[in-house]
C-alpha cells in the first residue's frame, strides 16, 4: 500500500524533482505536497504494463499521434504533485526531449494498472489529481478482473471495458481498438 512519509515540512515540485529518491525498487511520488512511497510492482502488474505499452507504442508510431512511454517518469501535475503512471501518451511535438519532466498538458492519455498494494482511497486520490490537471483521458487496468477502466476530464463516471476499449487522442484520428480479453491472455496466460 502507498504510504505518506512522515515529514515535517510540505514538498514541493521542485523539491522532489531535485532529490534524489533512493534506488530500492519502490515508487516514489509526491501528491499534494505529501511524499509518497509504494511498493514495487509485481510480476503481473508489469506483464499487463508490458502489453499495454506495446499496444499504445504501435499505434502512436503507426498514426504519429504521440510517443507511448512507460514508468519511470515522472509527470508534473501542480507545484505539489508529481506522480509516476505506469505509461503515458504525450503529444508529439518538436522540441519535447527538452522537457526535463513533462507537464500534465504535455499527455493524451495515462494508464495505471492495479497491484494488490493499490488502495481505492489511493486510486481515487491519483485519478483525481490527473483528471483535475487536464488529462484528457485515464485508464486503470485492473489484471485480477481483467478489465480496464476509463475517466476522462470532462465526465467524472468510469466506463469498465471487459471485452473492448476504442481510444483516439483526436477526433480526427483513427482510433485504436484494443482486444482486451486477448490482451489479458496474452500478459496472463501465456
Amino acid at each position: 500500500m502507498a504510504m505518506p512519509v512522515p515529514d515535517s515540512d510540505r514538498w514541493t515540485a521542485a523539491r522532489f524533482l531535485a532529490w534524489q529518491a533512493p534506488r530500492d525498487g519502490r515508487r516514489y511520488e509526491l501528491l499534494a505536497g505529501a511524499l509518497i512511497v509504494s511498493p514495487g510492482p509485481t510480476f503481473a502488474h508489469q506483464l499487463v504494463v508490458d502489453e499495454l505499452h506495446a499496444a499504445l507504442r504501435a499505434y502512436t508510431v503507426a498514426t504519429r499521434n504521440g510517443r507511448a512511454l512507460q514508468a519511470p517518469l515522472d509527470v508534473r501535475l501542480t507545484d505539489d504533485t508529481v506522480l509516476e503512471p505506469d505509461i503515458v501518451v504525450v503529444r508529439a511535438r518538436r522540441g519535447a526531449r527538452r522537457l526535463a519532466v513533462p507537464l500534465a498538458t504535455e499527455l493524451l492519455l495515462a494508464v495505471e494498472v492495479l497491484s494488490p498494494s493499490t488502495s481505492a482511497q489511493a486510486l481515487d486520490a491519483r485519478r483525481a489529481a490527473l483528471l483535475q490537471a487536464g488529462v484528457p483521458t485515464l485508464w486503470v487496468a485492473d489484471p485480477d478482473d481483467r478489465s480496464i477502466t476509463t475517466w476522462s476530464a470532462t465526465d467524472d463516471v468510469g466506463r469498465v471495458h471487459h471485452t473492448s476499449l476504442t481510444w483516439a487522442p483526436r477526433a480526427n484520428v483513427a482510433p485504436l481498438v484494443l482486444d482486451l480479453r486477448a490482451l489479458f491472455a496474452d500478459a496472463l496466460d501465456r
